[in-house]
């Protein structure tokens, strides 16, 4: 065999052997270089207990280093409050909850007006300075049963069959919308505010800036109303601090907000003995406020009573 030969071989040899190592690392899930991520193990010698708790110790400090992140840190929001969103980079934002139309129901002559007027209404705006936004969420007809189940109830003039039987169809929505994967689009129009340095330095008072910047927005927002109006949108109406927190609660918890629902977690919350909700930063500074102003109120008190 000449030295050709041999080479292709030894090649040969070589490739296969690097297949069937890779192919047996990754059958045994363990990386390529042997020698990556190898931690020293603390061997003990009959003392079983002290290797349990030295791996405990490992365990505590790997958890340790596992930050829990907030639910505003993860959304990038700041705060809620005054009908407004305040993001993290000092932009403040104005929610405006719209209903749809039927579009395709529509003739001719009604789409093209609808379109034109929400042109205008786009138009009206500079491309940052609004935001369109559609969420889904999973039908819920909870308040309409009970709305319903209260008038069968108070009802003197049905007969035993007669509420038997919306007793029945009422059963029936609910386990129907239970059991069923329907969704409904709910319509937003954000309407963001940057922050400038001049208005730092004008408003001192945060209360005062959230009103100035509420103001400054809902004026565009009634731009938006009158514009989208007559596009025959109804039920326009800017969102409230609540509403504002429930948009969020369907982002996040978008499969199982039908059962967990925003109002019964804020009045379990209002009801416990203590607060069981994560504390940021931001939330202690403002409670801290609370208290020193509700310990001047009482030093007040106090002086005038004597």
């Amino acid at each position: 065999m000449d030295g050709n030969g041999i080479f292709t071989t030894i090649v040969m040899i070589l490739m296969l052997g690097s297949i069937l190592y890779c192919w047996d690392r990754s059958r045994k899930n363990e990386p390529l270089n042997p020698f990556a991520n190898r931690k020293k193990k603390t061997t003990y010698i009959g003392n079983e207990e002290d290797e349990v708790r030295e791996e405990k110790r490992r365990t505590n400090q790997d958890n340790e280093k596992k930050k829990r992140v907030n639910i505003r840190e993860l959304l990038e929001v700041e705060d809620v409050k005054h009908g407004l969103m305040k993001l993290k980079n000092d932009r403040y934002l104005l929610v405006v909850k719209v209903d749809g139309v039927n579009y395709y129901l529509k003739s001719p002559a009604e789409q093209e007006g609808i379109d034109a007027a929400f042109e205008a209404a786009i138009s009206a705006f500079d491309g940052s300075e609004i935001i369109i936004y559609t969420q889904s969420r999973r039908v819920d007809f909870d308040d309409h049963l009970l709305f319903q189940l209260d008038k069968v109830n108070t009802n003197r003039n049905l007969n035993e069959v007669q509420r038997g039987y919306c007793y029945n169809v009422l059963n029936f929505v609910d386990v129907w919308q239970s059991n069923t994967e329907v969704y409904d689009k709910h319509r937003y129009f954000l309407l963001p505010y940057d922050l400038s340095q001049k208005d730092k330095k004008k408003f001192k008072n945060e209360d005062q800036l959230y009103k100035r910047i509420f103001i400054i927005l809902s004026r565009k927002g009634k731009i938006l109303t009158d514009t989208m109006s007559r596009a025959g949108v109804r039920n326009i109406q800017v969102a409230t601090t609540l509403r504002i927190y429930e948009m969020l609660h369907y982002a996040m918890r978008r499969s199982d907000a039908r059962h967990f629902k925003l109002e019964e977690a804020l009045k379990r919350e209002m009801d416990a003995l203590f607060v069981t909700a994560d504390r940021d930063e931001h939330q202690l500074n403002l409670v801290e406020e609370l208290m020193r102003e509700v310990q001047g109120d009482a030093s007040k008190n106090m002086e005038l009573a004597k």
